[in-house]
C-alpha cells in the first residue's frame, strides 16, 4: 500500500513537470509571435539624413539612406487642419526594395511608389490631410542599400 501511494506521488509529480513544461512552451511561443510582430513594423535604418522643409504654398521632406530594413509609419505635418494636397512622391534604390504607402485619413492606401534597382520612381496624386494636417506614410524596405525617398506637396 506505501508502494501504491509512493507511485501514485511521482506520477503525479511527472504530471505536473510535465504540465510546467508545457506552460512553459506555450510561453515561448506566445513572447515569440509577440517579438516578431512587434519586430515586423520596425525599421532599422543606417546612415539616415533626413530634411524638411515648409513654405505658405508647399513644402518637402527628403531623406537619404546607407541601407534600411523593415517597415514603420511615420507623419508628415503639412498644414494646420484638414486640407486637400497635391503630393509627388520620388523613391530610388541603388539595390533592394523600397516601397513608400501614404495614407487617406481614414487608413486607406491612397497610392503607392516602389522602387526598382537603380532607377527613381516617381509619382503624384491628390490625397486628404488629417485633422492635425499631417500626412501619414509608410515606409517599406528589404534590402535597401543607398536609398531616397522625396515626399513634395502643394497646397
Amino acid at each position: 500500500m506505501i508502494e501504491n501511494i509512493e507511485c501514485q506521488e511521482l506520477i503525479a509529480e511527472r504530471r505536473r513537470l510535465k504540465l510546467k513544461r508545457s506552460i512553459r512552451g506555450l510561453l515561448l511561443m506566445a513572447l515569440s509571435s509577440y517579438c516578431f510582430v512587434f519586430l515586423s513594423a520596425c525599421l532599422l535604418v543606417s546612415g539616415e539624413v533626413t530634411t524638411a522643409d515648409q513654405q505658405a504654398s508647399g513644402g518637402n521632406l527628403s531623406a537619404e539612406f546607407v541601407s534600411a530594413e523593415g517597415a514603420t509609419t511615420r507623419v508628415f505635418q503639412v498644414a494646420e487642419g484638414p486640407e486637400s494636397v497635391q503630393v509627388t512622391v520620388i523613391v530610388a534604390v541603388e539595390q533592394g526594395d523600397l516601397r513608400l504607402d501614404l495614407f487617406e485619413p481614414n487608413g486607406a492606401l491612397a497610392f503607392s511608389v516602389e522602387s526598382r534597382p537603380d532607377n527613381s520612381i516617381t509619382r503624384s496624386g491628390q490625397i486628404q490631410t488629417d485633422d492635425q494636417g499631417r500626412i501619414r506614410y509608410r515606409i517599406n524596405a528589404q534590402g535597401a542599400r543607398n536609398g531616397s525617398y522625396q515626399l513634395f506637396f502643394r497646397r
